[in-house]
C-alpha cells in the first residue's frame, strides 16, 4: 500500500514518488514501470545499474524535495489510508438499489431467491421484454409503480438490466441465453 505523488520534471515523462512513513522510498517511470532509486545529488539510479539514469536540474530536483517534503507532512499531520484505485462507493446511489433489493425480495417470495439464476437464468429477450413493459408503462402510461408489486416500474427495470449484466459478466455460466438478433 503506497500513496504515489506525481511530480512533473519533463513534459514528456512523469516520475512517480511513493512510500509509506518510515518505508522505502521507489520512483518509477510511468511509461515503463521500472523502478529507479534516487542517488543524490540529483540522478535517479536503477536497480543493479541496468537501464537509464536520469540526471535531475536543481529545479526538479526541489520539485523532487518539495513533493516527497509533501508526502512526509501529510504523514505526520493526517489519518492515512491509500484507496487509490479502489471501488468508489459512494458513487452509488444507494436509495435506487434499494428500490431494486425490494423486487428482488418480492421475487424471493413469489419464487425463490435467486431463482432468476437456476436452470441457466432467463433468455435475454425474456429481460428485454420485461424491461419494455415496465419501461413504456412508466414513461407512456405515467404510471409510477407496478400494481402488482406496488415498487417503481423503473425498479423493475433496473432489476432486469442487473440480471442481463450478471448474465453478461458470467458468460460461462449463462452462455445458453444471449439470444440477441443480429
Amino acid at each position: 500500500m503506497t500513496e504515489e505523488i506525481k511530480v512533473t520534471f519533463d513534459p514528456e515523462k512523469h516520475i512517480m514518488w511513493g512510500g509509506a512513513g518510515g518505508t522505502s522510498r521507489r520512483i518509477t517511470y510511468t511509461e515503463t514501470g521500472q523502478p529507479m532509486y534516487p542517488t543524490w545529488p540529483g540522478q535517479l539510479q536503477p536497480p543493479h545499474t541496468t537501464g537509464p539514469q536520469v540526471v535531475m536540474t536543481p529545479e526538479q530536483e526541489k520539485q523532487m524535495k518539495d513533493a516527497v517534503d509533501k508526502f512526509n507532512q501529510k504523514q505526520l499531520t493526517e489519518a492515512t489510508k491509500f484507496d487509490g484505485g479502489k471501488t468508489n462507493w459512494s458513487l452509488f446511489p444507494w436509495d435506487a438499489a434499494e428500490e431494486i433489493i425490494k423486487v428482488l425480495e418480492f421475487g424471493a417470495g413469489k419464487y425463490s431467491p435467486w431463482n432468476w439464476a437456476e436452470n441457466g437464468g432467463f433468455k435475454f429477450s425474456r429481460l428485454f421484454n420485461s424491461s419494455m413493459r415496465h419501461f413504456i408503462a412508466w414513461f407512456w402510461r405515467k404510471e409510477d409503480n407496478d400494481p402488482e408489486t406496488g415498487i417503481s416500474h423503473l425498479a423493475h427495470l433496473g432489476c432486469n438490466v442487473l440480471f442481463l449484466l450478471h448474465y453478461v459478466l458470467n458468460k460461462g455460466t449463462f452462455k445458453n441465453n444471449d439470444d440477441r438478433k443480429v
